[in-house]
């Protein structure tokens, strides 16, 4: 079921399921969230919801999993106000929100362009003692570039700081990217410059970004070099 989902096979997947549901091996949400995700990233809220009600009906008990693919559809669909509402059922439920279904929102905000939301929901997370992790404070540090927030910016890096968060590859390629984005090549360029010397673990997606950087800025022979160090090097 899990690897039928995965591959986009949701008929598939609730076929199975539902065979291994009549049969009685079904004991538990692992059996089921599988599904119940695939139908929220591949057909909206809708068949998430309808599926959801049926695993009630049928006495299944849902966890943090099950109601994080609800909040997945309510998102994808843009239906906030439902998504909200269920954070509200999931803790009426005593099923407390991780950071991964807070994320969830806060990455489908940053999408649509709301990234004063997604500051807001960093806010209520922490109220609610559900802290961000470095893959939260990337996704909206990577939009606040987009939006050229320069105070929120620095503010946001210094609460990571403050959090005891290392900076990682995603951090400077939201930085540097975000800064590209704006044609901002000279600060995406001395951000790079100042990790990519001191770094082991930067990707080729900062080292793709700093190409650009130097291409913008006429360099192409300079990022031709590079590239070719780069595969030297086994990128």
């Amino acid at each position: 079921v899990l690897g039928l989902s995965k591959a986009g096979m949701v008929r598939e997947a609730y076929f199975v399921f539902s065979v291994l549901l009549d049969k009685g091996l079904v004991r538990g949400a692992y059996n089921f969230n599988s599904v119940l995700w695939a139908f929220s990233k591949l057909n909206g809220c809708r068949s998430a919801v309808a599926f959801f009600c049926f695993l009630q009906k049928k006495g299944f008990v849902h966890n943090v999993c099950s109601y994080t693919a609800l909040i997945y559809g309510f998102c994808k669909d843009g239906l906030w106000d439902d998504a909200f509402r269920c954070f509200a059922k999931m803790e009426a439920d005593g099923c407390k929100p991780n950071v991964i279904s807070y994320t969830v929102v806060v990455k489908f905000l940053c999408d649509n362009g709301k990234v004063d939301e997604a500051l807001s929901l960093l806010g209520v997370m922490e109220k609610k003692g559900c802290n961000p992790d470095l893959v939260t404070y990337n996704i909206v540090l990577r939009e606040l570039c987009h939006h050229n927030k320069v105070v929120e910016i620095s503010e946001l890096v210094r609460v990571i700081h403050q959090h005891g968060f290392s900076p990682d590859p995603y951090t400077h390629s939201a930085l540097a990217g975000g800064m590209l984005r704006r044609r901002r090549t000279d600060i995406a360029n001395k951000i790079l410059l100042d990790i990519i010397p001191t770094s082991c673990s930067v990707d080729v997606v900062v080292y793709n970004i700093y190409i650009h950087t130097l291409c913008c800025n006429q360099r192409s022979e300079e990022a031709l070099s590079k590239m070719m160090c780069m595969t030297e090097l086994g990128f």
